[in-house]
């Protein structure tokens, strides 16, 4: 499977990368900065995309360029009063736009998950579009 993986780079995200990269899955790292990446990671991947996760737009271009099957999230903080505002409502709401683009153009439903925290539990209901 061709994955995107946003969050590469982080704690849930880096084991992730590995655990695909094992299995053998084409995995196309979407980070904000490449420096980040585990030690010998680069060679693996099948590309880097440099992007914004709050930005459906790079994510979209992302999934288009690389043939992506299915994008899975790790990226975001859950933080919670009073450490901060999370961005994770902004970074769903832009994978979850992305997905449904790119899958509306291709004319086939991309997978997607969301993994890390209680991210999906802080984002208010949204309505998604789902494609037969």
């Amino acid at each position: 499977m061709r994955v995107l993986l946003l969050g590469g780079t982080g704690n849930v995200g880096s084991r992730l990368l590995s655990a695909l990269i094992q299995r053998e899955h084409t995995v196309f790292a979407f980070v904000r900065d490449p420096s980040k990446l585990a030690p010998g990671v680069q060679d693996k991947l099948a590309g880097i995309s440099i992007g914004d996760a709050k930005k459906a737009a790079d994510i979209k271009a992302a999934v288009t360029q690389n043939r992506c099957d299915a994008i899975v999230n790790t990226a975001g903080l859950a933080a919670m009063a009073p450490w901060g505002k999370s961005d994770l409502p902004d970074i769903v709401e832009a994978v979850t736009t992305a997905a449904l683009e790119a899958g509306q153009e291709r004319g086939s439903p991309l997978r997607v998950w969301y993994l890390g925290g209680q991210s999906i539990l802080d984002i208010p209901t949204k309505k998604c579009m789902i494609m037969d």
